[in-house]
């Protein structure tokens, strides 16, 4: 359990979307008593009745509210699984399901999405915006993908860019479902959530968290209609962590363990050398990150390139900034827009 709880501080439970009472419960669990997931999951029962409730009243509004806590704590609780164990993969598609009921209450405008790309299917959510300035990509990471950077989204969105996540190879419903895992050869199939951004917006930028920046990295330099990037917690030279709860989730996002995993995520090291970013980039980082120094993703990076990057620093930042999800989706959100509508 205290492995856990460091994992998935409060202030992550809350960027996830969860209610802020609910993750001061779900934080102040201790090994005596119910279990992370089975905690989550009432949380998450609790939030459904009050839903109910609402609806019952007309008051849809709260309702649509109430299913995003719901759906956010299922996907918080189904966190205590590394590997696809049933009840992880349940959890996971409820949350799913509980997300798309708050829009289908009409209240909120995103929906769920199946894309088939090269023989493959992948899965994600789009955030439409009416008049769109810009689309962004949103890439996760390990463990939190998807609906885990809903309110990130929804600050974009409220910005006036359209918005897709993806469950990129090796994540989500994708990996769950689909059966892909995150590979150097499966890198080029998240273009097609670009497709799916470039739908809505001949100006595409990405963004990736945690882990995702690596693959985000990747993208940029290899999808020439991304013109903005941003990278959120990552290093280019990512490698097996020592310690249990990583190392599961990377066997579970390459599908493999032992010297073969340490192989494949190898083989995903990024080289501003031999593939420079060429498009404008946003490094965001935090002073009290225990993953990623400040400093560190400058090596995306070549070293005559870095001075034109825009670097935003929170000194008492945790891992992609967690505790300050506001102020850093804000500040996300203007510079795609600004980036993405400067004249070419």
């Amino acid at each position: 359990m205290l492995a856990l709880k460091r994992a998935i501080p409060q202030t992550r439970m809350i960027d996830y979307g969860m209610a802020r009472s609910d993750a001061a419960i779900l934080g102040g669990l201790d090994g005596h008593c119910a279990g992370w997931a089975e905690m989550a999951r009432s949380l998450s029962d609790r939030n459904i009745a009050m839903a109910v409730h609402h609806l019952s009243a007309n008051r849809r509004a709260m309702a649509s509210q109430y299913h995003l806590w719901a759906g956010a704590a299922l996907l918080v609780g189904q966190l205590e699984f590394n590997h696809d164990s049933p009840e992880k993969v349940a959890m996971y598609r409820e949350a799913n399901a509980l997300f798309a009921r708050s829009a289908d209450l009409g209240i909120l405008s995103h929906h769920r999405l199946h894309l088939e790309f090269q023989g493959h299917r992948l899965a994600g959510w789009c955030f439409p915006h009416a008049a769109p300035l810009g689309a962004v990509v949103i890439v996760g990471g390990l463990s939190g993908w998807g609906t885990a950077y809903f309110g990130m989204a929804r600050a974009m969105q409220a910005r006036g860019l359209a918005v897709v996540l993806a469950e990129a190879p090796g994540q989500g419903e994708t990996r769950m479902d689909g059966g892909l895992f995150l590979s150097r050869e499966n890198i080029p199939l998240v273009s097609s959530f670009v497709d799916e951004a470039a739908r809505h917006s001949a100006r595409v930028g990405i963004m990736g968290n945690s882990f995702g920046a690596l693959i985000a990295a990747h993208v940029a330099t290899t999808d020439a209609r991304i013109t903005a990037l941003c990278l959120n917690g990552a290093v280019p030279d990512m490698k097996v962590p020592d310690f249990r709860t990583a190392r599961e989730q990377m066997e579970a996002v390459f599908g493999v363990e032992g010297p073969e995993l340490a192989r494949r995520v190898g083989d995903l090291g990024f080289d501003p050398q031999a593939s420079p970013i060429a498009c404008a980039t946003l490094i965001v980082e935090g002073g009290a990150d225990p993953l990623v120094a400040v400093g560190a993703q400058l090596g995306f990076l070549r070293e005559g390139d870095r001075d034109a990057a825009t670097v935003l620093t929170w000194p008492d930042g945790e891992h992609t900034i967690y505790n300050h999800a506001t102020d850093r989706d804000a500040l996300v959100s203007a510079w795609f827009v600004d980036h993405l509508t400067m004249e070419q």
